[in-house]
């Protein structure tokens, strides 16, 4: 009887909480069954297969079922790409869209825009595939972390135009860079990272459909700005 215990001790080792619980019912169970009489057999069977049943149920809950953002976050929790535009001195549409790795797009409205606060919307797999072709393309990971004051040898500069801010993850990788749309000149190098980055920001813009929730052009023609003053009260 000892080495059995021995035995089944060094079994239990490594086992799960849920599985330790269902072994140990399970041994204790058939002790009892195997000191009862024969015709106590036939109602003590059906206790041992309700305890079996419990056990296992507890030992699932206890060791598989975990709440999001216990020690794991699930694809959709993990945007991989983030673009913000930001307001420039006029109608500029400002907002901020959220790729995640499934394809879900969320939005969120600023200023000038058709819908402001959140929206949310899809895009295809083949859409997704796309956009990280463009970033390879880009070669997003080797620009320069900002474009846009003089120190990021922009020669020239114009002012109140509005900036985009970009983010992209990529597995370990992760990478910010601050576009100022006033940026202008510099050495050909410059002008050419300035024209990837230019053009991988229309390109995130045209596939996940931005003006559905910023509107046309035509349509943000409407947008008024400055903001009219109230009666009797002269702007500062």
């Amino acid at each position: 009887m000892k080495n059995e215990h021995t035995l089944f001790a060094k079994q239990l080792r490594g086992c799960s909480l849920g599985q330790r619980l269902s072994r140990r019912t399970v041994i204790f169970s058939f002790e009892i069954f195997r000191m009862m009489s024969p015709s106590q057999h036939f109602s003590w069977f059906y206790f041992i297969l309700l305890g079996v049943f419990a056990t296992i149920a507890f030992g699932q809950t206890a060791d598989q079922i975990r709440p999001i953002g216990a020690g794991m976050k699930t694809q959709r929790y993990d945007p991989w790409v983030v673009m913000q535009r930001g307001e420039c001195y006029g109608t500029c549409p400002a907002y901020k869209v959220s790729i995640f790795s499934d394809g879900t797009v969320e939005y969120n409205g600023i200023n000038f825009v058709k819908i402001k606060g959140p929206a949310y919307g899809k895009i295809t797999d083949e859409q997704v595939r796309e956009l990280k072709t463009l970033i390879s393309r880009t070669r997003f990971f080797a620009l320069r972390q900002s474009y846009g004051v003089s120190d990021d040898r922009c020669t020239a500069v114009m002012t109140d135009s509005a900036t985009v801010e970009l983010k992209v993850r990529r597995q370990s990788q992760s990478k910010s860079v601050r576009h100022y749309l006033g940026c202008f000149g510099g050495s050909q190098s410059h002008l050419a990272e300035m024209k990837r980055l230019k053009e991988l920001e229309e390109a995130i813009d045209r596939i996940v459909a931005i003006e559905q929730w910023i509107g046309t052009s035509e349509e943000r023609k409407n947008f008024s700005f400055p903001p009219k003053p109230q009666s009797g009260h002269m702007p500062r």
